[in-house]
């Protein structure tokens, strides 16, 4: 079977390309409507800004300045820019601004990163010009960094390697997953707990393209998907249905810090093979343990000790071989390979992950599993998932 041309439309693919160059853009940037909200914003700056982007998009970019301020030497925005000029008294910026006032604008700012240490930034305002109508839409934003900060490109570069990664992993993530025992028993797993509590208000960290939610959904639950990566909510928006949209929030972001939800306010949080790819897991864990309320039930599947992708893969392959479903899967079956080592790698490291903080000195689904028992947490249940590579557990917070 011939595979659809993406490039059969056009149109539709110039505006893909368009938000592509802007997300895998090398420098942070970021995209401010004409009413002064924070309408996107690309890796290179969730990479350079870290947990200080967290929550801002859809925010008034006052929240975000809010943010790191306390971190930043000189202005934010340039004095002379667009939105310095009329956002400070909280109005939407005119559309019809005059020629003179529709230019680039320049600054300097020093921003302590918690990563990188001080950064010299060159902030540069673009006004966003509608290509109908030819009037002012708002601004766009880029932090250009000193090119010789090689820590910084070296960590943006890795970040925009990782996302695309993602993406060739998404493409065949809903066509090969669902077909393979150890995932779907997982993902029952999972259910299962979920459904044991009547109909519930669920947080579903990681949500991936919205496999185990969209079940949690037509199961009669209340779910809130946290999920940072485009590839993989571009694939669960388009399998959304109409009729459970009103029970369904989609938070596009990390789910390190969530500041916008209150706490103890899920009676569920599931996490399916997610804490693995973040850069602070332990923020991630403790977060969930925040938004959980007390009596709520904690899920999480994670990579084991003694994870071996290798073993995995040959377990996955030899199930799909005798379903008969090898050959006319074999595209997706290669993609997944390609990014299984990296994927491995990335385990690999945040299984080496410490926190000083507490007692956990790696993380690993055995880790989680001491973790809540040291934490009081009740009927705290480890079962071994996905081949043995890595374990489910369940445990009802004090």
């Amino acid at each position: 079977m011939n595979s659809p041309d993406p490039c059969s439309n056009p149109k539709e693919m110039a505006a893909v390309n368009v938000e592509k160059a802007f997300f895998y853009s090398t420098s942070p940037k970021i995209i401010l409507g004409q009413s002064g909200k924070m309408a996107d914003k690309n890796a290179a700056c969730d990479q350079l800004f870290g947990k200080d982007t967290a929550g801002c998009k859809g925010q008034h970019f006052k929240y975000f300045i809010d943010r790191i301020r306390p971190r930043c030497s000189g202005p934010i925005l340039p004095p002379n820019g667009v939105f310095r000029r009329h956002l400070c008294n909280d109005i939407v910026v005119p559309s019809d601004l005059s020629s003179s006032e529709l230019r680039p604008a320049i600054t300097g700012l020093d921003y302590d990163s918690p990563a990188f240490g001080l950064v010299r930034l060159r902030v540069i305002e673009i006004p966003n010009i509608h290509p109908t109508t030819g009037r002012c839409a708002g601004s766009l934003l880029s932090f250009e960094i000193d090119p010789s900060l090689e820590e910084i490109r070296n960590a943006i570069d890795k970040r925009l390697a990782h996302e695309l990664m993602w993406e060739v992993y998404a493409t065949s993530y809903d066509r090969i997953l669902p077909h393979l025992p150890f995932y779907t028993e997982c993902v029952d797993r999972h259910l299962n707990a979920v459904n044991q509590l009547g109909k519930a208000t669920v947080l579903d960290v990681g949500s991936g393209t919205g496999i185990a939610t969209e079940m949690m959904l037509r199961a009669g639950h209340r779910v809130t998907a946290v999920e940072p990566n485009r590839a993989m909510l571009r694939s669960f928006h388009l399998k959304q249905s109409e009729d459970v949209r009103d029970r369904l929030r989609i938070i596009e972001d990390t789910a390190e810090e969530l500041p916008h939800l209150d706490t103890e306010s899920f009676d569920v949080v599931t996490v399916l093979l997610a804490f693995f790819d973040m850069q602070d897991p332990h923020s991630a864990l403790s977060e969930a343990k925040r938004l959980l309320t007390s009596g709520g039930t904690l899920i999480v599947t994670e990579p084991s000790l003694n994870f071996n992708v290798e073993h995995l893969m040959k377990v996955a392959e030899d199930s799909l071989k005798e379903q008969g479903l090898l050959r006319s899967l074999f595209e997706d079956w290669k993609n997944i390979q390609s990014v299984a080592p990296i994927i491995s790698n990335t385990i690999r490291k945040t299984q080496s992950h410490t926190n000083p903080r507490n007692r956990m000195q790696a993380f690993t689904a055995e880790s989680i599993h001491e973790n809540l028992i040291d934490e009081g947490y009740a009927d705290v249940v480890f079962t071994p998932s996905h081949a043995g590579n890595c374990a489910t557990v369940i445990g009802v917070k004090p």
